[in-house]
C-alpha cells in the first residue's frame, strides 16, 4: 500500500530521440542556451509535480551526461562531451517506466512494459514498440530551433575573411558560432570584437582600408562617396567604433544579417567616443553647407578639439566659418549668406519673412549680427544639445551693428582730427551712440573739444574754422563766413559753444541723416530689460545690477562669473539677486558656483533640484 496519498495528477515521464546535427533550445528562470548535438542522443524526462521537469541526455553509448531542474537551470555536473546542457522542458515526452539508454545505432526499447494505469481506457497512445525511436521528431515552436548553423559559420568566416583578411581558426569561428547561436552576442557584437582586437588594430590599416572593410562587411558593398567622410573622421581621431555603431541600425546592415540567419543587434558606445563624433558630424557639416567642401582632417581635427574642450561653442564655429576669406571670396549675396546660416545653424530652409528680416539686418549691418541672434534661437540650441556641444557666444563689436553708424564716426575722425579711427576709438564712439549715451551732434562735439583736435588746429585760427565748416557742413568756408569765426572766437567763444551752434546748422543736420541718423537723438537702442546669456536668463534691475531669473540649461555644472556681460549691448552687470523658481525642477545640475555679490536667493530657486549637491 502506498504510504502517501496519490498526486492529484500522474507523474509523466518519458523520452524523446534527438537526431544528430538538430538544434535543442534550452530556456528556464531567465536564460537561454542553444547547442548542435553531434551525435545521435536520446532523452529521458520525468515531471514530478506539474511544472518541475527532470531530465537526462545520454550520448550513445556514453552513459550519462548531465542532470537538470529545470525549475532553476543548476546544473549539477560538469562534463567534457561533445553535448551541451538543455532544459528540456518543451520536448514532447512519451510515456516509459523506467530509464532507458539507446545504442549509437539502433534504439534500446523498453526493458519494462508501461505501468498500467487504474482506469481501463487511457487517454493517449503508448509509444509503439515496433516502431524505431528515431521516428519520434523535437517539438520545433522556439525558432532557434531551426537554426541555421550554417548561415552562422558563413557570417563569421566572412568576417574573418574580409575584417583579419585571413581564414578563421577552428575554435575562433567555434566561439563566434557557439555566442550568435546562444544570443552571447548580435551580429554588431561580433564586428565589435572583431575590430577591437589587436591583431585589426595592429595591421597598419590606413583610415580608408578600414572604411573599404566596415562597408564591405557590414553593408556588403563598396563605400559611396560618404564613406569619404567616414574616413576624415577616423583621420582626425574618431573611433572605428562610432562606424560599427552607426551602421548597426541601418537597414543594409538588417538586410545582410537576415541573409544569414543573424541578430543585427547594437553595441555599446563609450560617450566621449560619441559625443567626439557628434562633434565632428557638427564640424562637417559647417564644412559642407557654409564652404561647400568635405573637411580636412587636419582642420576637422582643430575645431572638434576646441568644442570638445569648451574653447569655442557651436555659434563660434559658424562665425568664423562665415567671415573667413575662403567663404568672404565666394561674393555670395546677402540673401544666399541667410540662406547657408538656416541650413548651417537651424537645419532647415529659411521661411519668406525671416530671409527678408535678416537679409535687411546684415545689410545694415554685418553678418555676425545674423550669428548671433541664430545662436540665441531655441532651434538652434536644441541642435547644439544634440550634437553634445555648448551653443556659444557670439559678440558683434558696435562697429558691425550698424555700418553707417560706423561710416558717421569714421567722417568725425577723418574731419575733426585729420586720421583714419583706431579700432578702440571707433568701437567706444558707436557704441556711445548705438546705446543712446551720445547723439551724433554731441559726438561731433567730442571730437571739437578733444586735446588732439586742439593741438592739431589751435582755437584762434583759420586752420580750426576750416575744420568746422568741413565737418559740420561738408565743404570749405567762404572768406566772408571764415573771418567771421575768427572774430567770435577772438572775442571769447569757446570751443565748445562755436561746436554747439555748428551741430544745430542745416548742413550738418543733412549730413547725418545722410547717414539714417537723427541729429539730435541719434539711432539708439532701447535700454536692456533683460537678456540671455549661455542659456542663463538675466532680469535688469537698475543700471549695473541684474537677477538671475531662469537657467534653461542641462549641464552638470554651472559658473555664474562675478561681472556679467551682456551679449547684445555688452553693459556689465553684478549679479545680486536669484529669482523665485530659477532653477526649480533641474535634475541634471550637480555643482553651482555664485559670485559673492549675490544677497539674496528667492522662494523656489532650488526647488526639486535632486541632484545638486554643491553650492558654492
Amino acid at each position: 500500500e502506498p504510504t502517501e496519498e496519490p498526486a492529484a495528477e500522474e507523474a509523466k515521464e518519458g523520452y524523446a530521440v534527438v537526431k544528430k546535427d538538430t538544434v535543442l533550445y534550452k530556456e528556464a528562470a531567465g536564460s537561454k542556451q542553444v547547442a548542435e548535438i553531434k551525435k545521435d542522443a536520446v532523452i529521458y524526462a520525468k515531471e514530478t509535480d506539474g511544472d518541475r521537469l527532470e531530465a537526462y541526455l545520454w550520448v550513445g553509448e556514453e552513459g550519462l551526461v548531465a542532470y537538470v531542474a529545470a525549475e532553476d537551470a543548476e546544473w549539477v555536473e560538469e562534463v567534457e562531451t561533445e553535448a551541451e546542457k538543455h532544459d528540456f522542458k518543451d520536448l514532447e515526452v512519451y510515456d516509459m517506466t523506467e530509464l532507458v539508454v539507446l545504442a549509437e545505432e539502433e534504439p534500446v526499447e523498453p526493458t519494462e512494459e508501461p505501468t498500467e494505469t487504474e482506469e481501463p481506457a487511457v487517454t493517449e497512445e503508448p509509444v509503439p514498440t515496433e516502431e524505431p525511436l528515431e521516428e519520434v521528431e523535437v517539438v520545433e515552436d522556439d525558432a532557434l530551433l531551426n537554426a541555421d548553423v550554417a548561415g552562422l559559420r558563413s557570417f563569421v568566416e566572412r568576417a574573418y575573411s574580409i575584417i583579419l583578411g585571413r581564414e578563421g581558426d577552428p575554435d575562433g569561428i567555434n566561439f563566434w558560432v557557439n555566442n550568435l547561436l546562444t544570443g552571447a552576442n548580435t551580429g554588431a557584437q561580433m564586428i565589435q570584437g572583431f575590430v577591437t582586437a589587436p591583431e585589426f588594430s595592429n595591421a597598419g590599416l590606413s583610415s580608408k582600408q578600414k572604411v573599404n572593410k566596415m562597408y564591405n562587411v557590414m553593408l556588403g558593398r563598396d563605400p559611396d562617396p560618404l564613406g569619404e567622410d567616414w574616413v576624415v573622421k577616423l583621420d582626425a581621431g574618431v573611433d572605428i567604433l562610432a562606424i560599427v555603431n552607426g551602421f548597426a541600425g541601418s537597414e543594409e546592415f538588417a538586410n545582410v544579417c537576415a541573409g544569414y540567419g543573424i541578430t543585427p543587434g547594437s553595441i555599446w558606445l563609450d560617450p566621449a567616443v560619441a559625443r567626439y563624433n557628434g562633434i565632428c558630424e557638427y564640424v562637417m557639416r559647417c564644412y559642407s553647407v557654409i564652404l561647400g567642401r568635405r573637411a580636412d582632417a587636419a582642420g576637422l581635427k582643430d575645431w572638434a578639439g576646441k568644442l570638445m574642450n569648451g574653447v569655442s561653442g557651436g555659434a563660434n564655429i559658424v562665425d568664423l566659418f562665415i567671415t573667413s576669406p575662403e567663404y568672404t571670396d565666394k561674393g555670395n549675396s546677402t540673401e544666399e549668406t541667410v540662406k547657408i546660416l538656416y541650413k548651417a545653424m537651424l537645419g532647415r530652409e529659411a521661411d519668406a519673412a525671416g530671409l527678408a528680416d535678416w537679409t535687411a539686418k546684415i545689410d545694415e549691418g554685418s553678418v555676425r549680427v545674423a550669428v548671433q541672434g541664430f545662436s540665441m534661437a531655441g532651434e538652434f540650441i536644441g541642435i547644439c544639445n544634440a550634437f553634445g556641444i555648448q551653443p556659444g557666444v557670439v559678440y558683434v563689436p558696435f562697429t558691425e551693428m550698424n555700418k553707417q553708424v560706423a561710416e558717421f564716426v569714421t567722417r568725425c575722425y577723418q574731419e575733426g582730427v585729420g586720421r583714419d579711427p583706431d579700432p578702440a576709438g571707433l568701437e567706444d564712439w558707436c557704441r556711445n551712440i548705438l546705446t543712446g549715451v551720445q547723439t551724433p551732434a554731441q559726438v561731433a562735439k567730442g571730437f571739437v573739444t578733444s586735446p588732439e583736435c586742439e593741438q592739431k588746429y589751435p582755437t584762434n585760427t583759420a586752420g580750426f574754422v576750416d575744420m568746422l565748416y568741413k565737418l559740420y557742413m561738408g565743404r570749405e568756408p567762404d572768406a566772408a563766413g571764415r573771418n567771421e569765426w575768427i572774430n567770435r572766437i577772438a572775442g571769447g567763444m569757446t570751443r565748445a559753444q562755436v561746436a554747439d551752434i555748428f551741430g544745430n546748422v542745416r548742413e550738418f543736420k543733412k549730413i547725418v541723416a545722410s547717414y539714417n541718423l537723427d541729429a539730435g537723438y541719434g539711432r539708439g537702442v532701447p535700454p536692456e530689460d533683460d537678456f540671455i546669456l549661455e542659456e542663463v536668463k538675466y532680469t535688469v534691475l537698475a543700471d549695473g545690477v541684474v537677477t538671475l531669473t531662469k537657467y534653461n540649461g542641462t549641464a552638470s555644472s554651472l559658473v555664474i562669473p562675478d561681472q556679467i556681460v551682456s551679449p547684445v549691448q555688452h553693459n556689465a552687470y553684478v549679479l545680486i539677486e536669484i529669482g523665485e523658481s530659477a532653477f526649480e525642477n533641474n535634475t541634471t545640475l550637480v555643482s553651482i558656483d555664485l559670485p559673492d555679490s549675490v544677497q539674496k536667493i528667492g522662494k523656489k530657486a532650488f526647488k526639486n533640484c535632486t541632484s545638486l549637491t554643491n553650492m558654492n
